[in-house]
């Protein structure tokens, strides 16, 4: 078979023996140059020469107002390549001539206002932000005025490390920044920013000039969460800045979210071994806790695969997604698999954590089949078996996940009562927080 393999292209040898990725890039740069096509971009960064072959510059797209977009990025998957700031982009850009951009990096929802001036035709001149792996710039032409926001001033960040993680009482600057990008002047109006039920803002409102066309406006703000009130653990909280003109209608509206840094005694630990969980993870304390159900015909739709096997191990034997992601709901996909589907409309199973804990939430993982819960109820006993209900929710809508808080309840065995409005539900997972 070999022998009758085809000849290998111009130029393969060549691409072969290079492997720095950019290759085939200049060997395509070169054809195009012999036929006298040259690149509407050209990039110079002046303190790191070589990372202008870093920069790719993607064909701008336009909508039906002329407004632009332009994405670009480096090589993502190469963390170390990061673009430094300043380099100066010449770029060819229809609809012009444009006096300002909105540079987006794909890490924030942030807004960055960039000057660009014309320098020929529609050939655009503008210093590039830096570039830690893509992002979009916009050209405006005729569109609603946007905000943006960050908060600033927070000792320490989420796992995310664009969130804030901000402790309770601990005072933080909300950053607002209004852009005009309607074409003509913005009118005067007032910003208004809300935060969590509890959590202080200050000022409420801010009142805001006119602004003139591709002009910008920044604000700030003071938020400090309530201290001294329970917050729940690993949860995002929306801060959400809206700008309204003269009539009081909302004309733009953006969210940006903070944790809330707990200390480490209210910060809950996983208690139910779950297999999903490594050994390394930070959050983790093996209690040996195992589960069973109140009618043992239950526990016979409790495999460990949907092919057979073991009983009574699939919530506790990691997510159902032979990819490991969590809540993937692959209806009818062969992928799915460890999770218990139940010929019972209702269904209550019991942990046992082998010792009381404090018990602060439950996290129920549905399966991926297409009857969805309609009900959960968490229930909890210390060691004399006597179950207090703690938590409950209906659902209207399916969810891939039902959270439930309990506070803080000393509790060694946990009950969950699931209900579905018809047989053949399934659940993935059950999860027990706490300390």
């Amino acid at each position: 078979l070999g022998s009758l393999a085809p000849p290998a292209p111009a130029g393969a040898r060549q691409v072969a023996a290079e492997d720095d990725g950019f290759a085939i890039g200049a060997w395509l740069a070169g054809l195009l140059a012999r036929a006298g096509v040259r690149p509407a971009h050209a990039a110079v960064f002046a303190e790191a020469p070589d990372a202008a072959r870093l920069l790719r510059v993607e064909q701008p797209f336009a909508d039906a107002d002329g407004n632009l977009a332009v994405v670009l990025s480096n090589r993502a998957s190469v963390p170390r390549e990061i673009l430094p700031a300043g380099g100066v982009l010449d770029i060819s850009l229809p609809g012009g001539p444009w006096q300002s951009a909105l540079w987006s990096p794909a890490e924030t929802n942030a807004l960055e206002a960039i000057p660009v001036r014309q320098v020929a035709a529609d050939l655009h001149r503008l210093n590039l932000p830096e570039i830690r792996s893509a992002g979009i710039l916009y050209f405006f032409r005729k569109h609603p005025p946007l905000l943006a926001a960050r908060i600033t001033g927070a000792r320490q960040v989420a796992v995310d490390p664009h969130t804030a993680k901000i402790a309770p009482g601990e005072a933080v600057t909300l950053e607002i920044a209004l852009h005009n990008t309607t074409g003509g002047k913005l009118p005067p109006g007032n910003l208004r920013v809300a935060a969590p039920a509890g959590w202080s803002v200050s000022p409420e409102t801010l009142p805001t000039p006119e602004i003139a066309a591709g002009g910008s406006l920044s604000a700030r703000a003071t938020l400090v969460p309530l201290a001294g009130a329970p917050h729940k653990p690993d949860w995002l909280h929306p801060v959400v800045t809206h700008w309204r003109d003269a009539s009081g209608a909302d004309r733009a509206v953006f969210a940006t979210h903070a944790e809330i840094a707990l200390s480490e005694n209210d910060t809950p630990l996983l208690l139910s071994d779950n297999a999903g969980y490594p050994d390394t993870f930070p959050r983790l304390l093996k209690t040996g806790a195992t589960y069973a159900y109140v009618r043992p015909a239950d526990a016979r739709a409790d495999p460990i695969d949907k092919s057979g096997g073991k009983n009574g191990a699939a919530l506790q034997n990691g997510f159902g997604s032979e990819g490991g992601e969590r809540n993937s709901l692959r209806r009818g996909a062969p992928l799915k698999k460890h999770y218990a589907r139940y010929a019972s409309r209702v269904v209550e199973i019991v942990f046992d954590l082998h010792a009381v804990r404090d018990v602060m939430r439950v996290n129920v993982v549905a399966g991926p089949e297409a009857v969805p819960l309609k009900s959960v109820e968490i229930h909890t006993a210390g060691e004399d078996g006597v179950f207090t209900r703690q938590a409950a929710a209906g659902l209207k809508a399916p969810l891939p996940e039902v959270v439930l808080h309990t506070g803080r309840v000393p509790a060694r065995r946990v009950r969950i009562r699931a209900e579905w409005p018809a047989p053949g539900g399934t659940l993935d997972e059950i999860e027990i927080w706490g300390r």
